[in-house]
């Protein structure tokens, strides 16, 4: 004779397997409206020099509905480094200037994002050039 176990998985169970596995839902992840999902780095810009070790202020503009944004360095399509992994998104971060071990030359970007759970909102600075002093 077998017996048959029921057992149900409660929703709280269930919501945190959903944060993990992305799981038990049903909802689609919708892209966001334009303008709610719009990052603009306005500072430094095309072709500026920075140089390692002194001070540059990176400046952006996004929606008011994005409360912290992370800002990092890109050297074509890699990431080279973390700028800040978090900070308020108020416009602007004053940033000691670090290569983070990718040399200096032409082909740097910055790049301010913020991050949820189902899309990324970024904005990406034009090219920049690390130089020394």
């Amino acid at each position: 004779m077998t017996s048959k176990a029921r057992w149900s998985v409660p929703a709280l169970i269930c919501v945190l397997i959903g944060l993990l596995l992305v799981a038990c839902s049903e909802d689609e992840p919708t892209e966001p409206a334009d303008d709610q999902c719009t990052i603009t780095v306005t500072s430094p810009t095309k072709g500026e020099v920075l140089i390692p070790g002194n001070t540059t202020v990176i400046n952006w503009t996004a929606p008011s509905n994005i409360t912290q944004v992370r800002i990092t360095m890109f050297r074509g399509e890699l990431e080279v480094g973390e700028i800040i992994a978090v900070t308020e998104n108020n416009g602007t971060y004053s940033w000691v200037v670090e290569d983070f071990g990718a040399g200096l030359g032409t082909g740097y970007f910055i790049q301010v994002a913020e991050l949820t759970a189902h899309n990324i909102c970024t904005g990406v600075s034009e090219m920049l050039i690390l130089q020394a002093e």
